[in-house]
């Protein structure tokens, strides 16, 4: 897989999300901004730091008509459960066979 360069529109992508259904990136279309973030997950000390960081300015970055969208390696299963504990708000969602 061929990988984009800054400035190139995203690949459209289906990811299942951890608060529930499946959320693709042509959702999103007509925001002015999709951060998509690629995490190691919570396991990562430095990937919930910034995930706290994130949920801080989460309503700031709305207001600009923007998104968070993070990707990360967990098994759904597994993700559930972080997103219940941590209460993200934003899409916490999983791609456990790398296809994104």
């Amino acid at each position: 897989m061929a990988v984009p360069k800054i400035g190139e529109p995203a690949r459209t992508f289906r990811l299942p999300s951890a608060q529930g259904g499946d959320i693709a990136l042509d959702d999103y279309k007509g925001r002015q901004a999709v951060v998509l973030w690629f995490t190691k997950g919570m396991g990562c000390p430095f990937c919930r730091q910034h995930m706290s960081q994130l949920a801080r300015a989460y309503p700031r970055i709305r207001e600009q008509r923007a998104e968070i969208l993070e990707v990360t390696n967990t098994p759904p299963a597994r993700a559930q459960a972080y997103a219940r504990q941590f209460a993200l708000p934003f899409p916490y969602l999983c791609d456990p066979e790398y296809r994104l």
